[in-house]
Formats: structure tokens, C-alpha cells, sequence
């Protein structure tokens, strides 16, 4: 698809060809945030998504669906019955990848495990997306985004000398989760394609936003003393309240911005050294607020971009709707589904060229393609309404 002009500057999505995972089929097994994200993205990339929820989901629709269910087809089954695991197998056996996000042993209880599967097809690629992992101590635990975030320092880092920690407003670990199986998959797909061979992937949610800190907290040395990383130090990298009470992220670190910078500012000598000390941090970060404090927003932006100054505004998640550069790049998508109405939401952040992003069918209500997929996996009209009258589906 590729990504045209909207009203009010977001962008449409038209049909593009060949999109990169035309012709992969995928499972989704009831997963949670993760994996909706991550199947989602699959969708947006050209794959055939099918998403299993339980009976009890038939017809409903929350703001997650609209934007994690986009491009897939959504069937309802009972996998405590053994009909509904049976039609999970079918479609498993149709299936180039398969993602599940129960407790370690759940699937195998169902039946649905990736060594029952990969007998009845064994290149399928099956990816386990759990909180703790299969093994460990911790594996059959349960939690939400706050504990993987907390667990695994990401929390503490992002807080800084702030006590206690402040709960984000983002599900960071759910976000990055899916976005690193999304990853596992397709290379396991590239391998399937190759060599002919499904795999298996244990992820865990914790160990994904562990992965997070590689690139500020990633080496340790035991029994040494080890200074660690603390950006928000330099006044030259930090936020500051303007005149209009907007706040600004400066991150003026490299030596000619540092000095374009302070020239800018009145005050070159400042941009010659760091502060060398606690005393000349406190004064710089004073004289840098008080500055700032004088001119709006906009101001110092158009001020400081044009110099070449690392400086952007602090957006709320609303205002970065309408931020220029999104959607210029057409991360910013209209969008209408039949029962929802119109709505604008986040789009891909993939674009391949020359042909563009691709776009997708509006968020399945749960259930709405059972029938369909039921005969492809050869079910009569009978046997479907002998299904849905025993509440498999």
C-alpha cells in the first residue's frame, strides 16, 4: 500500500504490490498486547494473520483491537474442548508461523504444543511469548508490563535519582516484546525458506526489556567499582520549561552544537569545557533554565534548529499526533472501521521502497471469519452449526 495525503495532514493507505510477506500465514493464539503488536506488524508486512480468541470474545471490539487487530481474520474457539483444539491443529497445519502467549504448560495441557503441532507440520515456525520464559525459577509467575519493566532495571534507570521510581505511561515492555518477536519470526521464516524447517522460540517479556539496556548498562565487572551512565548529568543533555510552560529535550553533547549553543546564547566560554564539577553543573543548569525560560517553545526551536542543535519538544502522546515529521512520514493514519466509525491511530514504522507501507482491513470482530475458515479447512455448513450450537466457536 502505498501512503497518500488525508484531510488534516495524516495519511491514507492505498494497495501496493508485493508486499514482503505475501503468502506467509500466521497464527495467532489468544495472545495478549505483545502479541497483537507483534502479529499486527506481521499483517502490515503482507502477512495472512488468523487470531484465535475464546467463545466469550464473540463480537467485541476494544481501541487495542481497532489498532492491534488490523489486517487479520479472527476466528472463536473453545481449546478446553477437544473439537476446538482439533480445528487449532488444522489451522496450525496451514500455518507458516504460530504465536501463543499462555503460562508455561497451558498449551501442552491443550494439546496445542509446538511438538504436537510441528508433527502434523513440521516447518512451522512457533514462537511461546511468556512474561518469565519456560524455565527458571520465575517461570510460572504471573505480571504486567510494570513488574518486566521493574524487574529488570529499566525502571530504576529511567528514574534516575527520582524516588520512587514513577510508574511510565507506556507499556514498554509490551511494546518491545512484540517487536522482538516480530524479528525472531521473520528470521526463522528466512530459515524455514531455506532449509525446509520449522523451530521453536522461548521469548520472554522480561528478557526482551532486559535486552534494553545493552546499549547504557550492558557490561558489568563483579567486585569493581563501576561508574554508570547518567545522561541527565550534563545540563547540555536535559528538559527545560519555556516561557509558555511547554518543556524542551535538549541534547547539545557534540562539541560544535555544545557551541553553537552557548553562542547562541550569549555565553561562548561556556561551550569550551564541560563543567568540570557539581558546583559548575548547578550554575550552567541554572543559566540554561532561566533562559529558556524567556522565549516559547516554538521559539527555540526555530531558534536553535537553524543552527543545528539538537533540541525537540516534550509531546504529550496526543500532541505527537499531530507532529510535523510523523506526519510527513505517514505515521499517522485515518482510518474507519463499520462499527467504530472514524479514528486515526500509529502506523508502521517499516517502509519498504520504492513501493511504499502496506495497509490492511479494518480490526475483525471476534469471530467474524469462522466460517470461512472453517471450510478452507474443509468443515461443511452442517458441521460449522453443530459447532457453534455446542459453543466450540
Amino acid at each position: 500500500m502505498r501512503i497518500g495525503a488525508a484531510a488534516g495532514g495524516a495519511a491514507i493507505e492505498e494497495p501496493i504490490m508485493n508486499p514482503p510477506l505475501a503468502g506467509i500465514r500466521v497464527l495467532d493464539i489468544g495472545t495478549l498486547t505483545p502479541g497483537k503488536f507483534c502479529t499486527a506488524m506481521l499483517a502490515d508486512m503482507g502477512a495472512s494473520v488468523v487470531r484465535v480468541e475464546r467463545p466469550a470474545a464473540g463480537g467485541s471490539l476494544t481501541d487495542e483491537d481497532l489498532v492491534l487487530n488490523r489486517g487479520k481474520k479472527s476466528i472463536t474457539l473453545d481449546l478446553r474442548a477437544a473439537a476446538g483444539q482439533e480445528i487449532l491443529r488444522g489451522l496450525a497445519e496451514r500455518s507458516d508461523a504460530a504465536l501463543e502467549s499462555y503460562r508455561p504448560g497451558v498449551v501442552r495441557r491443550l494439546g496445542i504444543d509446538y511438538d504436537t503441532l510441528k508433527d502434523r507440520n513440521p516447518r512451522l515456525v512457533y514462537c511461546s511469548l511468556s512474561g518469565f520464559g519456560q524455565d527458571g525459577p520465575g517461570a510460572n509467575r504471573p505480571g504486567y508490563d510494570l513488574q518486566f519493566v521493574a524487574a529488570s532495571g529499566l525502571l530504576s534507570a529511567m528514574a534516575g535519582t527520582v524516588k520512587p521510581p514513577p510508574v511510565p505511561d507506556a507499556y514498554l515492555s509490551d511494546a518491545v516484546s512484540g517487536l522482538t518477536a516480530m524479528v525472531a519470526i521473520c528470521a526463522a521464516l528466512v530459515r524455514q525458506r531455506e532449509a525446509g524447517v520449522g523451530c521453536y522460540i522461548d521469548l520472554a517479556m522480561l528478557d526482551s526489556v532486559f535486552s534494553l539496556l545493552s546499549v547504557s548498562h550492558g557490561v558489568q565487572r563483579p567486585g569493581r567499582a563501576q561508574e554508570q551512565p547518567n545522561p541527565a548529568a550534563s545540563p547540555f543533555y536535559n528538559v527545560y520549561e519555556t516561557a509558555d510552560g511547554r518543556y524542551l529535550a535538549l541534547g547539545a553533547i557534540r562539541p560544535d552544537s555544545c557551541k553553537a549553543l552557548c553562542r547562541e546564547l550569549g555565553r561562548p566560554e561556556l561551550g569550551e569545557r564541560p563543567p568540570a564539577n557539581a558546583v559548575e553543573r548547578a550554575e550552567l543548569f541554572a543559566f540554561l533554565s532561566q533562559t529558556f525560560s524567556r522565549a516559547t517553545a516554538a521559539e527555540w526551536i526555530s531558534r536553535l534548529s537553524a543552527l543545528d542543535v539538537e533540541i525537540a519538544p516534550v509531546n504529550t502522546p496526543q500532541e505527537a499526533f499531530a507532529d510535523p515529521q510523523l506526519l510527513a512520514r505517514g505515521l499517522i493514519v485515518d482510518a474507519s472501521h463499520p462499527r467504530a466509525g472514524g479514528y486515526r491511530r500509529i502506523g508502521n514504522p517499516v517502509r519498504f521502497l520504492p513501493e511504499g507501507k502496506t495497509a490492511h482491513s479494518p480490526a475483525p470482530i471476534a469471530g467474524q471469519d469462522a466460517d470461512e475458515l472453517l471450510r478452507e479447512l474443509g468443515y461443511t455448513s452442517t458441521a460449522i452449526e453443530k459447532l457453534r450450537e455446542q459453543r466450540v466457536i
